[in-house]
C-alpha cells in the first residue's frame, strides 16, 4: 500500500467530514416549510422524509446523501490510495450521523455508504440493493433491510478479494451503523417497528409533533415492571431499588455507588410503601416471587413516574400473591395519581381490578370499554370461537 501524507490525511478528513455534514434531508425540509427533526423518528434520512414529505423528495435526498458518500471516497482514492479511499469513506459517514449543521447530530448513514460503496465496489453494492429490495419487499421493514445488508457488505467484500484494510475498516463502519440502528433493532424485536396504523398521543397530543426534548421528558416520567422482575440477584432489597436513579447521577459517583443520603431515605419509604420495610438488606436471590415483585416496583416508583408500564407483572406468580400486586398497583394508581397500563392474559384479575380493558386478537383491538361490558360474546371475540369461554356476571370470574 502507498505512503500517505500526513497533510493529505488531514484533507481527507476535513473534507470527507464536511461533505457527510451536509444534511440535505433537513435542508430539503426546511424548503417544504417543515423540520424534519420534528417528525417521525426525528431522523432526516430517506425513510422518514419519505413518510413525512413523500417519495419524490425522500428520492432527492437519497441521490444526494448517496452523492457525497461517494465523492468522499472519490477525493480520498485520489489524495491516498486505498487508505485514503476508506478514510473518506468512514469520514463521511461520522459527519451524516454528526453533522455540523445538526449541532452534531444526524442520521445513520446508510445511504451515505451506499454511495461511497459505489465507488468502492459498484458490483457489491447491487448485490446488497437485490437482498435489501427483496428484505424491503417481504417484510415492509427498511430498518431490517439496512441492518441486514451492512452485515453483508464486509463478507460479500471480502469474497470479492478486496484487501484487508478495505474489508477492516468497512467492517469498523458496519458495527457503528449497527450501534446507531440499536433502536430500530429493539423495536424489531418488540413488534413496534413500523407500525402500519393508527397514533401515539402524549397528553393529547400526536407524536410524531412533539419535539425530542420533551419526549426525553415523557421517557423520564415512564416506569415498566416486567413479568421476570429483571432485579440483581446477589445485590440486596435496597441496592435494586436504588438503581433506578442511576440515570440521574455523574459518572463516578454511579460507579462508584455513592447513591446520597437523600435517595437511600427515598428508597427506604418506598420499600415501606411495598411492604418491604424489615426487607432492605436482604439479597434478592432469598425473597420470594411476591417480595421480588414489590421490590420492582419500588424501584420503578423511584423514578417518580406519571406512567407506570406493568409487562405481564402476575404470570409469574400464584393467584394469591397476584392479587396481593394487582391490590398495590391499585392502591398507588388511586393514592399517588400514577397510571398504571398493564398487559395481562388474566382476564379474571384484569376484570376485577381494571376500570378499562382492551381487548386485542391477532394485533387489533376488538373491545374497549369497562369490565361491566365484557360478556361471552366479547370474550368469544377476543379468544376466537374455538375458544371455550364462559362468563358468570354473578361471581364476576371467567372460566377458560
Amino acid at each position: 500500500m502507498e505512503q500517505v501524507s500526513v497533510l493529505n490525511v488531514i484533507i481527507i478528513i476535513i473534507v470527507a467530514y464536511l461533505l457527510g455534514s451536509l444534511s440535505f434531508g433537513w435542508m430539503v425540509g426546511r424548503l417544504q416549510g417543515v423540520n424534519i427533526l420534528e417528525k417521525g423518528s426525528g431522523n432526516p434520512g430517506f425513510t422518514n422524509v419519505w413518510r413525512t414529505l413523500g417519495i419524490k423528495w425522500a428520492s432527492l435526498v437519497l441521490f444526494l446523501d448517496g452523492l457525497k458518500g461517494y465523492l468522499s471516497a472519490f477525493i480520498g482514492y485520489h489524495l491516498g490510495g486505498e487508505l485514503g479511499m476508506m478514510i473518506g469513506f468512514v469520514c463521511a459517514i461520522i459527519g451524516h450521523s454528526f453533522s455540523w449543521m445538526l449541532h452534531f447530530k444526524g442520521g445513520k448513514g446508510i445511504a451515505t455508504a451506499g454511495g461511497a460503496l459505489l465507488y468502492v465496489s459498484p458490483l457489491t453494492l447491487a448485490v446488497l440493493l437485490v437482498v435489501l429490495a427483496v428484505i424491503v419487499k417481504c417484510t415492509k421493514y427498511m430498518s431490517l433491510g439496512s441492518i441486514t445488508v451492512a452485515i453483508l457488505c464486509p463478507i460479500l467484500l471480502y469474497l470479492e478479494g478486496q484487501p484487508p484494510i478495505v474489508v477492516g475498516i468497512i467492517a469498523c463502519g458496519v458495527c457503528y451503523i449497527i450501534w446507531l440502528h440499536r433502536g430500530n433493532i429493539r423495536r424489531l424485536l418488540n413488534g413496534t417497528e413500523d407500525c402500519t396504523k393508527g397514533q401515539i398521543l402524549i397528553d393529547d397530543h400526536p407524536m410524531e409533533n412533539i419535539r425530542r426534548q420533551q419526549k426525553r421528558q415523557f421517557k423520564k416520567n415512564m416506569s415498566t415492571i416486567y413479568q421476570d422482575f429483571c432485579l440483581v440477584e446477589n445485590s440486596s432489597c435496597l441496592e435494586n431499588v436504588l438503581t433506578a436513579a442511576l440515570p440521574d447521577m455523574s459518572f463516578f459517583p454511579a460507579v462508584l455507588g455513592l447513591y446520597g443520603t437523600a435517595r437511600t431515605e427515598k428508597a427506604l419509604q418506598l420499600l415501606t410503601r411495598v411492604g418491604l420495610a424489615e426487607k432492605e438488606q436482604e439479597p434478592v436471590k432469598n425473597m420470594s416471587g411476591g417480595q421480588k415483585q414489590r421490590t420492582a416496583i419500588a424501584r420503578a416508583l423511584m423514578r417518580q413516574p406519571s406512567l407506570l408500564l406493568a409487562d405481564e407483572p402476575i404470570a409469574s406468580l400464584d393467584p394469591v400473591t397476584g392479587r396481593q400486586i394487582l391490590s398495590l398497583l391499585k392502591d398507588i394508581q388511586q393514592k399517588d395519581g400514577v397510571t398504571v397500563l398493564m398487559n395481562s392474559h388474566n382476564l379474571e384479575l384484569s376484570m376485577e381490578f381494571s376500570h378499562r380493558l382492551i381487548g386485542l386478537n391477532n394485533g387489533r383491538i376488538v373491545f374497549d370499554g369497562s369490565p361491566d361490558e365484557i360478556n361471552d360474546s366479547v370474550i368469544r371475540t377476543i379468544y376466537g370461537n374455538s375458544s371455550v369461554c364462559s362468563l358468570n356476571k354473578n361471581r364476576k370470574d371467567v372460566g377458560l
